[in-house]
């Protein structure tokens, strides 16, 4: 008796089971399985807080050098202790060294004299002196807050004997962990960065 009513039941189950409310079905389970959508990221150039006054003889930014930990497709967007914290929907739309460089290049374009900045890998004239920035750390810690460690050097004369290097710690308190805020915080912290390098261009 209890088998011929639960065949009955599992008869009259498929008999209001159309094709197209299983194809739903299949559809809806196949879309609670997907991952949320990727986003990718830029960096963006940030104005100036300063005018840089004086002279300035032509400077190029040659490369931007970065942890290999943060060489990675994925956006960190924290660190704690000596575990990092990666989102894994949330992508660089380029290598992240060659966005530094090109979000340097245009905060330092705005940042310096008309014709003292060399884009990168454009034809530099002669005594043009070489800038080479190096990214020690660039991440948000458990207190929200994002620290940028960096050091620049420029080079000049015959096999770049001449140098002068100078190092920086820029923090800013994001206050979040979405990761659209800490990519705009690191832009931001970037443009500081230029800040101090244009002032450091100046011809003494």
């Amino acid at each position: 008796m209890t088998n011929s009513v639960g065949n009955g039941y599992r008869s009259r189950l498929r008999a209001r089971l159309t094709p197209a409310s299983m194809t739903l079905a299949a559809v809806l389970l196949m879309g609670c399985a997907h991952s949320p959508p990727i986003q990718y990221f830029t960096l963006n150039s940030v104005a100036p807080a300063t005018a840089v006054t004086g002279k300035v003889r032509p400077l190029q930014l040659t490369v931007v050098h970065i942890p290999p930990e943060l060489d990675r497709q994925e956006v960190i967007v924290g660190v704690s202790g000596a575990r990092l914290i990666v989102d894994n929907n949330s992508r660089w739309g380029a290598p992240l060294a060659d966005m530094m460089r090109r979000s340097l290049a245009q905060d330092l374009l705005q940042r310096l004299p008309s014709g003292a900045f060399v884009l990168p890998d454009a034809p530099a004239p002669g005594g043009t002196r070489s800038l080479v920035v190096t990214v020690l750390q660039a991440n948000t810690d458990a207190d929200k807050v994002m620290t940028v460690q960096a050091s620049w050097t420029m080079t000049e004369g015959p096999n770049a004997a001449q140098r002068a290097t100078q190092f920086a710690t820029l923090t800013s308190t994001v206050g979040t962990a979405d990761t659209a805020t800490q990519v705009a915080a690191l832009s931001r912290l970037l443009g500081r960065l230029a800040d101090l390098i244009a002032a450091s261009a100046v011809d003494q």
